[in-house]
């Protein structure tokens, strides 16, 4: 992290070191993706990619981590300016669509479209060897659901790759659109969480649903 930011006061919760250690990649920069990135770089990441295509839009303001100024801007280029603002990470911006490059480290996918969640899946599969973590989340209005998946665990990736092909949307809602920034902020901080819990070997669960508007919330674990 260089000689400006110091973690002193969070080495018993999480040691930098272990977050100086793996690289991060963070695909879909919308309601999901562009909290979890500024959540894993104040964390204390230092490697980071960012994959989005789109650009931002005035309805993408209210519950995403962009300024108005940024409007019509790239997604990942902005994002990765937002995040260098507040952390200081090494971050290769990508301003398409993940397809089948390699991946590595701890991967979280905030796409909203099952084709896209298949593609990515598909692209994690064939690179398992570098992965240790991927984390897949959805959400819709006041809920979400978030599935960690540990690599070298058979048990993880069974349980999702069930879940990812029957389809199901997490909620009524169609997509982030519908959703309010306190949630968006929410899903990060689990997703924070789970990338704490594994890298400190603490047990993380296979899936977890949360339901903001009711304050209900559902882990489950091996």
């Amino acid at each position: 992290m260089g000689s400006i930011a110091t973690y002193k006061k969070q080495p018993l919760i999480l040691p930098h070191q272990l977050m100086k250690s793996v690289p991060f990649t963070v695909i879909g920069l919308g309601g999901i993706g562009s909290p979890v990135g500024m959540t894993i770089g104040k964390m204390g990441a230092q490697d980071m990619e960012l994959w989005d295509a789109d650009t931002i839009e005035r309805h993408n303001l209210p519950n995403q981590f962009y300024r108005l100024d940024q409007l019509e801007q790239k997604k990942a280029e902005a994002l990765a300016k937002n995040i260098r603002d507040y952390a200081q990470v090494d971050i290769v911006p990508i301003t398409r669509m993940y397809t089948d490059e390699p991946l590595g480290g701890i991967v979280i996918s905030g796409v909203d479209k099952i084709e896209q969640r298949k593609i990515i899946w598909e692209g994690v599969k064939r690179h398992k060897g570098d992965l240790l973590l991927y984390i897949e989340c959805r959400m819709a209005a006041e809920f979400f659901q978030i599935f960690p998946v540990v690599m070298n665990d058979a048990r993880y990736t069974d349980w999702y790759e069930a879940r990812l092909n029957n389809g199901k949307k997490p909620s009524r809602a169609a997509c982030t659109e519908q959703t309010l920034f306190f949630n968006v902020m929410a899903c990060a901080g689990y997703v924070g969480e789970f990338v704490k819990k594994f890298l400190m070997k603490q047990p993380v669960p296979y899936s977890v649903s949360v339901n903001l508007h009711q304050v209900y919330s559902n882990a489950l674990y091996w």
